[in-house]
């Protein structure tokens, strides 16, 4: 963006910052939106700014909110659309407790370290093709990667709605294809342009480096599944 457009747009990001400003430069939910809308501003930043500590907090932030709304989302249409579940809970109070706080466990502790952990072992994994091609240190690859699941990881709370009213209208199931499809293009598009910008890469270079983790990745996948065959 130029400097007129800045000005305009109270999204705009500086990129004069230093790597010491990045927690003050852009708040998490300006993260959110440049990430999504401004992706080319975005990854320039990031570029210079990376850090794998502030994209922890980011990706785990993220993983907490979205675990506590589908908590509430999800209990709510349980408990309102299957009588049996809430009779159980009416009847057996001590052991409706024990649930909830399984769940909520689940939800806030497990399932984002989980969610953090597979994003690790997943762009640890790509790096090492991006290194195949003289890419940069590696806290760029993650933070990459953790930005661009940002429209995957919100889509998820509009699924979980949706999966809920499909108790309701067969037709659910299919508006959630139909949404998912270009939620997660998106996210793909994000992260190749991303990982473009952030190690300085050709677009050819960019697209060879998922080309050859995608066939590895199917061949590692494959492989197990024609021995078994066999």
């Amino acid at each position: 963006m130029n400097s007129s457009k800045k000005e305009e747009d109270p999204w705009a990001i500086n990129n004069e910052v230093t790597s010491k400003d990045i927690s003050e430069s852009l708040t998490f939910f300006e993260r959110i939106v440049n990430t999504l809308f401004h992706p080319r501003d975005f990854f320039d930043w990031l570029s210079k700014n990376h850090s794998i500590k502030e994209s922890v907090k980011y990706f785990l932030l993220l993983n907490y909110i979205i675990s506590g709304i589908l908590f509430i989302f999800g209990g709510m249409g349980i408990f309102f659309l299957m009588p049996s579940i809430r009779s159980l809970f009416t009847f057996i109070p001590s052991f409706s407790t024990l649930i909830l706080i399984g769940i909520l466990f689940f939800l806030l502790i497990i399932f984002p370290l989980f969610n953090l952990l597979m994003m690790l072992i997943g762009s640890a994994l790509f790096h090492l093709f991006i290194l195949i091609f003289k890419g940069k240190e590696f806290s760029k690859t993650f933070s990459v990667f953790t930005y661009s699941i940002t429209a995957f990881l919100i889509f998820s709370i509009l699924l979980t709605i949706i999966s809920l009213s499909s108790i309701f209208f067969t037709w659910a199931f299919i508006v959630i294809i139909i949404i998912s499809i270009p939620i997660s293009l998106w996210s793909f598009v994000l992260g190749f342009y991303g990982i473009m910008k952030v190690h300085e890469f050709s677009f050819w270079k960019t697209f060879f480096v998922y080309l050859i983790y995608l066939i590895i990745i199917t061949i590692i996948i494959l492989i197990p599944s024609l021995i078994f065959v066999l």
